[in-house]
């Protein structure tokens, strides 16, 4: 599944780093997830995801995002 995480407010020590970074990224999601979890609603399963793979795509952190989207499935 494709899901665009959009807004996102990347963390630098340095900002000048990171002006340039686009404020959207498509992550691909591994519907698998959704099957294993059975305690959380699968917005916030597809946001945790998405927190921690928008930084390992990029290669910074970030201080948070606006909004994820289903694209495909």
């Amino acid at each position: 599944m494709k899901v665009e995480v959009t807004n996102i407010k990347w963390e630098s020590d340095n900002m000048e780093e990171v002006k340039n970074l686009e404020t959207t990224v498509v992550v691909d999601f591994p519907i698998e997830l959704l099957q294993n979890e059975n305690t959380k609603d699968i917005q916030d399963v597809i946001e945790d995801f998405a927190s921690d793979e928008i930084s390992n795509i990029v290669g910074f952190t970030h201080n948070g995002f606006g909004t994820t989207k289903i694209l495909s499935v």
